[in-house]
């Protein structure tokens, strides 16, 4: 018996940017080639369920984070999520995390503060929470219940 199945043109680039949607090289990754692709396709199913594009404000870095930052090794990026308010972006994540069984393997850190309060995702493979007030970090449902409107600092 024939296969009549048509088959799959093959893939004609390097670039994981040129078959994921929403996203592009262009953004503010750092060096895109050194991003890990694992957290570009998380990414791109966490906007998904959000409901909301993400500005990329900063992915691979050399400088300027926590010493053992996984910024260094292109696991982490840093954005905002630009058509929702930054209330039910807190929620929406939280959920969409859940939902693609990623929040025992993701690192999820909120910035209410920033001048367009966003986010910090990274693939460490394990769960991390927390946030940043004052300029310094403290802990996630304490950011999280100021970043609600529920608490004063």
């Amino acid at each position: 018996m024939m296969n009549t199945a048509k088959k799959s043109p093959p893939i004609k680039t390097t670039s994981l940017f040129h078959v994921v949607p929403y996203f592009n090289e262009k953004e503010n990754w750092g060096d895109h080639t050194k991003v890990s692709g694992l957290l570009v396709l998380a990414l791109v199913q966490i906007r998904e369920l959000v409901g909301s594009p993400f500005k990329i404000n900063c992915a691979f870095d050399t400088k300027g984070h926590a010493t053992k930052s996984q910024h260094y090794v292109g696991n982490a990026v840093d954005g905002v999520f630009t058509k929702i308010s930054f209330p039910v972006a807190i929620v929406r994540v939280e959920k969409a995390l859940q939902a693609l069984q990623l929040d025992t393997r993701m690192g999820l850190g909120i910035y209410p503060q920033w001048r367009t309060p966003g986010f910090h995702f990274d693939v460490r493979g394990m769960r991390a929470r927390w946030g940043w007030l004052d300029g310094k970090q403290a802990p996630y449902p304490k950011v999280r219940a100021f970043a609600m409107g529920k608490t004063k600092k």
